[in-house]
């Protein structure tokens, strides 16, 4: 808090801004999304992102398992336990650890798209 206010008490005086407040939460709530313990609800779409943070606990009804640079566990492991439609490798991933991750999926027939070789859209709805 200390450290905000020294960096922004010049923007904050010449913008008349008597305090700051610094808030942390679990919980985001935008418009069309959740974010909330790891997994982001996006419409009618469920995605758990999964990286050093395991999220608290693993909820149902997965349609996409977000794998980003820091997850160093086993894939299969993973997929198993939140049984999503499709696995996403993030584009942040070290590219060996990606390869592997991808050809194991491959040799167990799980939907996989790694964002390194292809474009990701993910269609809004209700």
């Amino acid at each position: 808090f200390e450290r905000a206010s020294a960096l922004y008490g010049d923007y904050m005086g010449r913008r008349r801004i008597k305090g700051l407040k610094v808030v942390e939460t679990d919980t985001l709530k935008r418009s069309g999304f959740i974010f909330e313990d790891n997994y982001l609800k996006f419409g009618s779409k469920n995605i758990a992102i999964i990286s050093r943070k395991t999220p608290k606990s693993i909820r149902n009804n997965i349609n996409y398992l977000l794998v980003c640079r820091g997850f160093q566990g086993d894939i299969l492991d993973i997929a198993s336990q939140f049984d999503p439609d499709t696995i996403i490798l993030s584009n942040d991933l070290h590219h060996k650890r990606a390869e592997r991750y991808k050809l194991l999926c491959d040799s167990f027939k799980i939907p996989l798209i790694n964002i390194r070789e292809s474009s990701l859209a993910i269609p809004y709805s209700e």
